[in-house]
């Protein structure tokens, strides 16, 4: 999964951009933890330091990708 979201972010990154707040793997490890564990979105953000809407980016983003990608 996490070479399937490295291909998807080089895709959309190509020209460059401003650093993202979560790694790759932290945003596919907040997507997993999210479905298994049932934490809330606030509670996770301040594991992380970061915005509510910032987790909320993040799982949406992976819950996409396996949708549109071609494995």
């Amino acid at each position: 999964m996490l070479n399937i979201l490295n291909e998807k972010y080089v895709d959309l990154h190509k020209c460059g951009g401003k650093n993202p707040k979560l790694t790759l793997l932290d945003k596919l490890v907040i997507t997993l933890g999210y479905y298994r564990e049932y934490r809330s979105m606030k509670n996770i953000a301040f594991d992380y330091g970061v915005v509510k809407s910032t987790i909320c980016e993040s799982i949406n983003w992976v819950e996409q990708l396996p949708k549109k990608s071609n494995y």
